[in-house]
């Protein structure tokens, strides 16, 4: 069997490696082997594109994706990204499986587009409900990123007592930047360590340093991995990247996610942690602070809830590699069970 995995970006875009090897790692956990997996560049050139789609038993697009058109800019810029994966996949005779996405909104010309050839495949799978909205046949399945943390079961671990703060910068931020200065001085003033990291992985041209010094805080010296790497790392995690929440929770560290993304939200959601997710743009530095220091006093409660998530989201995790695996001819249908469990919209 021959599976072409298209939609990935060649270039350093934040995480991109990561959602590769995710995506791939679910191929060969159902029997895909090494050799039968071919990974295309969202950006390479359209005609080799079309020849290895036409010519691929399965056509498979990369997990934790965004195909979007809030505005006609953007829109264009999902159609020269994504279009010509997108429009070949559904054109081809191949088995075609889109792994856990976000879609939508899809407004505009461009977004028209994008909604009929996502309508043309059968096998689409979103990772919050209102992706729903835009591919009503879709199925919701979580964020891979968690059903590999199902599967792992972490362990609590304890900490240096600090709290690890991960930032990025926000399109049109209004009051973000405002309140992390004054939940980092909430923090400062109760007389908590807080201490900076970087994400794993930045897109390109991005400014971190600059960012933290900006909001008047130390510049990070050390990615998130590297500080929960330590012997001493942090004990709380708050992060505006879903990516380093799922990091530290492998690490058996608490996250709390300043979200601006629905798949944020729906993940936590799905984590059973739905209390711990706050809207990036307007969430209060005053009640952040405080549930930040509750945990730290006693992480209990925090482990109690996803601790009971995690059970079932590994039962969505065999479910899904089931499904995956039946699509492709590779094993036969199992229980669908827990695939499309309903979680608050967000």
């Amino acid at each position: 069997m021959r599976i072409v995995v298209i939609h990935a970006r060649s270039d350093i875009h934040a995480g991109s490696e990561l959602l590769v090897a995710e995506s791939v790692g679910l191929l060969r956990r159902v029997g895909v082997p090494e050799d039968d997996i071919q990974v295309v560049a969202a950006d390479a050139r359209s005609g080799p594109v079309r020849r290895l789609i036409a010519e691929a038993d399965a056509v498979v697009a990369v997990a934790g994706g965004y195909l979007r058109a809030r505005t006609w800019r953007e829109g264009l810029a999902t159609l020269r990204a994504h279009g010509r994966h997108l429009h070949a996949a559904a054109h081809s005779g191949a088995t075609v499986l889109y792994l856990p996405q976000s879609v939508g909104p899809l407004n505009g010309p461009a977004g028209a587009l994008l909604g009929r050839w996502l309508r043309m495949l059968p096998q689409v799978a979103v990772r919050d409900d209102l992706s729903v909205d835009d591919v009503p046949h879709a199925m919701r399945v979580p964020d891979l990123g968690l059903l590999r943390l199902a599967r792992q079961a972490p362990s609590a671990r304890r900490g240096d007592g600090s709290v690890a703060l991960v930032a990025q910068r926000l399109r049109a931020p209004g009051q973000y930047e405002y309140r992390l200065r004054a939940f980092a001085e909430d923090l400062r003033a109760s007389g908590l360590p807080l201490r900076t990291a970087l994400p794993g992985c930045t897109d390109a041209g991005g400014d971190d340093h600059g960012f933290a010094s900006r909001l008047g805080l130390e510049e990070p010296a050390h990615t998130l991995g590297a500080r929960l790497a330590s012997a001493a790392g942090p004990s709380l995690v708050v992060s505006a990247l879903l990516r380093e929440c799922v990091l530290a929770l492998s690490a058996g560290v608490p996250a709390v996610h300043l979200s601006d993304e629905p798949a944020g939200r729906a993940a936590f959601h799905d984590l059973g942690l739905a209390e711990f997710v706050h809207p990036a743009r307007s969430f209060s530095p005053e009640a952040l602070a405080i549930q930040c220091r509750r945990i730290l006093r006693g992480p209990g409660r925090y482990w109690d809830r996803l601790s009971t998530a995690l059970p079932l989201l590994a039962e969505r995790a065999t479910a899904y590699e089931e499904h995956v695996a039946h699509t492709l001819g590779l094993a036969p249908q199992g229980m669908q069970c827990h695939l499309a469990a309903g979680r608050p919209r967000g």
